[in-house]
């Protein structure tokens, strides 16, 4: 066998060598994503830099003929989606020391979970209009056996005015310092509104449009956000002030993965007039496509 002969064989072994290597590295790099990817967690938690959310059980809080079919209570608010993100706090960056040293390290911060943050469509299935409601988390094992719940609050900027007989709306709750779980079930109980407010009224959004607007952020991530743009007309036959803006993102699972609002505090409208509004929303998860953009708008009567 020649020189040149066994240059080309060592030459084609040590390629298959390395080409078997490659996919032997890609296979466990593949596997190990996909493990991360479909491992259960009972709480927000960041694994392999990705954050892996507990199962949401929707099936005692959906109405019937909708998604799910669990049995309601009466007055109950029907619960469509919900959409979970974790909300962390930085831990401190106080410098340890190791043991023989006396040099001391700063290490990096990890993220600690602080909260849940929940955003979904809810539906009002009474006669009544809804003007509040009390949001209650309740918090499952595998068997959905309650092990404890807890009484939810708005969102940071969420406000809420009404939701009308046979229509959808948008909620917006966090839970403080969660307790350990597989599943959570979120449970909204109308309750009786602030009388001493006036009456809340739906608006009708007259036209609207939206454009995706590439945003950095402070790490250097690029993100999508939603610039939403439109009019609001009053079709009531009264003026109408304390105007409320909701615009919200959905995914092509109809879940809500992103809200932003804007309220007209010092604007009053009478009946027919308009007034534009521009809502900047910032998803809350960046690895989703948006399918559809909704806007709701309510008001409260005022008489002149």
């Amino acid at each position: 066998m020649g020189r040149k002969t066994f240059f080309i064989r060592f030459t084609v072994v040590l390629v298959v060598i390395l080409i078997t290597g490659l996919l032997v590295i890609w296979k466990l790099k593949f596997d190990k994503t996909k493990e991360t990817k479909s491992k259960e967690v009972n709480v927000p938690t960041i694994v392999g830099g990705e954050l892996l959310l507990p199962k949401v059980d929707l099936t005692l809080s959906n109405g019937s003929g909708l998604t799910g079919g669990g049995a309601l209570l009466e007055g109950q608010i029907w619960v469509l989606s919900a959409n979970l993100v974790g909300i962390f706090k930085q831990e401190s960056t106080a410098p340890r020391y190791r043991i023989g040293t006396d040099s001391a390290q700063t290490e990096a911060p990890l993220p600690q979970l602080s909260g849940i943050r929940i955003l979904g469509q809810m539906y009002n299935p009474g006669k009544k209009p809804v003007t509040n409601f009390l949001p209650i988390v309740r918090f499952l094992d595998n068997d959905n056996n309650l092990k404890t719940q807890k009484i939810a609050h708005y969102s940071q900027n969420f406000d809420f005015y009404a939701l009308d007989p046979d229509d959808r709306g948008v909620y917006d709750i966090t839970v403080d310092d969660p307790p350990l779980s597989d599943k959570i079930e979120v449970v909204l109980k109308p309750q009786e509104g602030d009388k001493s407010r006036r009456q809340p009224v739906l608006l009708r959004v007259a036209s609207r449009s939206s454009e995706i607007q590439p945003v950095q952020m402070q790490n250097g991530e690029t993100v999508d956000t939603y610039l939403v743009t439109g009019e609001v007309v009053n079709i009531t036959d009264t003026s109408v002030a304390d105007i409320l803006v909701n615009a919200y993102i959905l995914d092509k699972e109809r879940k809500v993965f992103g809200l932003a609002s804007e309220d007209f505090k010092s604007d009053l409208i009478r009946p027919g007039e308009t007034i534009p509004f521009k809502i900047l929303v910032l998803p809350v998860k960046t690895d989703t496509q948006y399918d559809e953009t909704l806007v709701e708008v309510w008001g409260r009567e005022y008489k002149l």
